[in-house]
């Protein structure tokens, strides 16, 4: 048998209640747990309703198909990695990529919107992994293959520009340092002619012209080696891994989103049950009621419960919360000095469990050898009877 659960004040703790006088009503972290606590089947049946809605999306909407796509990205010898990455992720986010990949495609969605469904994860320096949200995965696919055609041949113009600019440069030191090359000729030309009387200085003109001369072939192979680099880099770079379906374990999403709607359908109903013990004017706890009566509060039964059908009939034993609410009401009597004289009884909901009461305690009270007045006030008039039912039964 479990514990009945009672108790039973020999005096109140707080002399504000016993005085009468109101004490402000404090919404505590008890107050709040006790209402969480008779209420979690409240808060259980949320947590279930939301797995059950989580799951039931996760069947009825199909995830979201996504097709992906590993490029191999090299620089130029001396470059930094991490730089040259973050240099080709740059230009993959650009506008020009995104509208000449949603032109190709006949999208109708801006570069931006376009952008907003890429993810670039860049797994080494040199490799880079594109996945690509679609409408099915056909779609996700052929949007990941264009965007990568596209990003190259972007990034292929980009270094070949870039290459021809410092090639431009180059040519002009060299057009510069030729036409000086070609004055120190026609100079030494004329003091050649002069004879023994200008060797030296001739020389002098020669020597310089030799070092120009030196100067262009320098910047010509420099102009070589710029053209090569590019091209190699361009050649080097290319796509790792075909675009393909992305993998997706269905099984995880779906104990994700079962999980996920649990957990928001448990908060929704907690966060209910916390409103209503917030904002309900209904006294629940001993303190709250003799707070709002002004007078102190004795004892507090749970509820009770009604016999069970077998149980039954004349003579039958009252069920366990009316037994202990009858304990609790003799020991009250018997506690104070000097003892009751007068109780009043009221009953405010059910008034056949307080005439079970009232009868169950005059009959005992009777049985002790107490002289026993009751008066019936009740519309019912079921008292008198529900009294001598309870002591033929004690007899």
């Amino acid at each position: 048998m479990s514990q009945p659960a009672w108790y039973v004040d020999p005096e109140l703790s707080d002399p504000e209640v016993e005085s009468g006088q109101h004490a402000p009503a404090l919404v505590t972290l008890h107050y709040l747990s006790s209402a969480v606590r008779r209420r979690w089947s409240v808060c259980a049946a949320s947590a279930l309703l939301g797995a059950l809605l989580g799951a039931a999306f996760s069947v009825l909407v199909p995830a979201a198909s996504s097709g992906t796509v590993t490029l191999m990205l090299t620089h130029e010898p001396g470059t930094d990695p991490t730089v040259g990455m973050a240099t080709d992720v740059s230009l993959l986010r650009t506008r020009a990529v995104a509208a000449a990949t949603v032109e190709e495609l006949g999208l109708d969605v801006s570069p931006e919107d376009f952008h907003r469904a890429v993810e670039v994860v860049p797994s080494t320096p040199t490799v880079l992994v594109l996945t690509v949200s679609g409408r099915d995965d056909a779609d996700a696919v052929r949007r990941a293959e264009v965007l990568a055609q596209n990003y190259l041949a972007f990034r292929r113009r980009q270094l070949m520009s870039q290459a021809q600019a410092m090639a431009d440069g180059y040519q002009e030191q060299v057009d510069g340092l030729q036409r000086q090359v070609d004055d120190l000729t026609a100079r030494y030309d004329v003091l050649a002619a002069r004879g023994p009387a200008a060797g030296a200085e001739a020389a002098a003109v020669l020597t310089e012209r030799s070092q120009r001369a030196s100067e262009v072939v320098r910047l010509q192979q420099m102009i070589e080696d710029t053209t090569l680099r590019a091209s190699a880099v361009v050649a080097a770079s290319h796509v790792l891994d075909p675009a393909s379906v992305a993998p997706r374990s269905d099984t995880a999403r779906t104990v994700l989103t079962t999980a996920s709607g649990m957990v928001g359908g448990g908060a929704l109903g907690l966060a209910g049950v916390l409103f209503l013990a917030v904002t309900t004017g209904r006294l629940r706890r001993r303190e709250e009621i003799g707070l709002a009566l002004g007078v102190p509060v004795r004892a507090s039964v749970t509820r009770l419960q009604p016999p069970r059908p077998w149980s039954r009939g004349p003579g039958a034993a009252p069920a366990l919360g009316m037994q202990v609410l009858l304990h609790v009401l003799e020991e009250i009597t018997e506690a104070d000095d000097p003892p009751v004289r007068r109780m009043g009884l009221v009953a405010t909901d059910r008034t056949p469990d307080a005439e079970a009461l009232l009868a169950g305690l005059a009959a005992r009270l009777a049985q002790r050898g107490q002289a026993v007045f009751v008066a019936d006030l009740s519309t019912r008039g079921a008292l008198a009877a529900r009294i001598q039912q309870e002591l033929r039964s004690a007899a």
